[in-house]
């Protein structure tokens, strides 16, 4: 068996080291996916549908009485709403400067209530929105991670010069960002532009 140069180790070791960083990469992307998914998304509806709930009563007894108080059940709940409601967005500064109501003397009238939980609704579709652009772009990013990761497992194996059909085996497309033209206009994946790229930065940004 011949043996390696130093440069072939070198680019071995240096594919590993890129395999081990971007599988890493991999997991975070996939957690902070699932946690949008399965965590805070879920709680925004939940949030949305009690909101709703209570904006549509107290807002109707605001039409009938706007001066009046509002009970200490419907209190309670409000504040319930408020505090995580601004759990769920921190980012949302219009939503930060909302304050949950002190039940102390005189319950807020109908009226107030009423406004600060149509900015909370405002509050929880911008959310919504800013929840669905989050997940847009870790899918693609994930997905570009992915991409990375076949081709260095392919490498692994002994594959040097990885094209589109090595990437179909995996129900993969080799895109055009990824992808340099060979001798014959076939195209493979990019290794030079790989070795430009600090992984971790590239898909989490700097820490």
């Amino acid at each position: 068996m011949p043996k390696k140069s130093s440069s072939q180790s070198e680019i071995e070791q240096r594919r590993a080291a890129q395999l081990e960083e971007i599988n890493k990469v991999f997991e975070i992307l996939s957690s902070e996916l699932r946690e949008i998914r399965e965590t805070k998304t879920k709680k925004r509806q939940l949030l949305d549908s009690v909101s709703l709930g209570l904006y549509e009563e107290v807002d109707k007894l605001s039409k009938k009485a706007p001066a009046e108080p509002v009970t200490t059940l419907v209190l309670s709940q409000v504040n319930d709403v408020i505090r995580e409601t601004k759990q769920l967005a921190e980012d949302d500064s219009y939503i930060q400067r909302l304050n949950e109501f002190v039940a102390a003397g005189d319950n807020p009238e109908h009226r107030d209530v009423v406004v600060v939980l149509r900015q909370i609704r405002q509050g929880l579709q911008r959310l919504e929105q800013n929840l669905k652009a989050s997940i847009s772009e870790l899918s693609s990013k994930r997905a570009e991670a992915r991409l990375i990761y076949t081709a260095l497992t392919i490498f692994a194996e002994g594959e040097s010069d990885i094209g589109k059909e090595d990437f179909e085996e995996y129900d993969l497309q080799l895109p055009a960002n990824w992808s340099v033209a060979g001798e014959y206009g076939e195209y493979y994946f990019n290794f030079e532009k790989l070795d430009r790229l600090d992984l971790t930065t590239h898909f989490l940004g700097a820490e």
